[in-house]
């Protein structure tokens, strides 16, 4: 997560651990490694897109 850009990069590991490209998160709020992530992506791939939000999983470090 770049704080000062307010954006994030994620990981999916259903894709072999690939990684997204910067993505600006949307509602500003501040993001901790391991949360589970909504991203909206435009096109076809996972570089161009938004982090809509978090939300909490049985995964979740928290």
């Amino acid at each position: 997560m770049n704080q000062e850009k307010g954006t994030m990069r994620a990981v999916f590991p259903d894709k072999d651990n690939q990684v997204s490209g910067d993505l600006p998160i949307l509602n500003g709020v501040t993001l901790s490694v391991g949360e589970s992530v909504l991203c909206l992506f435009l096109g076809n791939g996972m570089q161009t897109g938004f982090c809509l939000g978090f939300f909490k999983t049985d995964g979740d470090g928290g």
